[in-house]
């Protein structure tokens, strides 16, 4: 997978975060550092993550995804 500055913006993003955010969530955090990012582009690559195992889905019992870049053993 190739790296680019909004892949690693959205990787990082997630890494940073202690909650589990659903791809909205994230898109609006990274709106406020970049602007012209669309919410294709973080599906697009929150699946691309996903794929290639670095991050991990969470389904909620409300039907959410969520997703996780933290990949170390723990309860949820």
């Amino acid at each position: 997978m190739k790296h680019s500055a909004q892949r690693d913006a959205i990787l990082n993003e997630l890494c940073s975060r202690k909650d589990l955010p659903t791809a909205d969530e994230l898109y609006w955090s990274l709106r406020q550092i970049m602007p012209n990012i669309s919410m294709g582009t973080v599906y697009r690559n929150l699946g691309q993550l996903h794929d290639e195992g670095i991050i991990t889905i969470v389904e909620s019992s409300d039907k959410k995804v969520h997703y996780e870049g933290n990949l170390e053993d723990h309860i949820h």
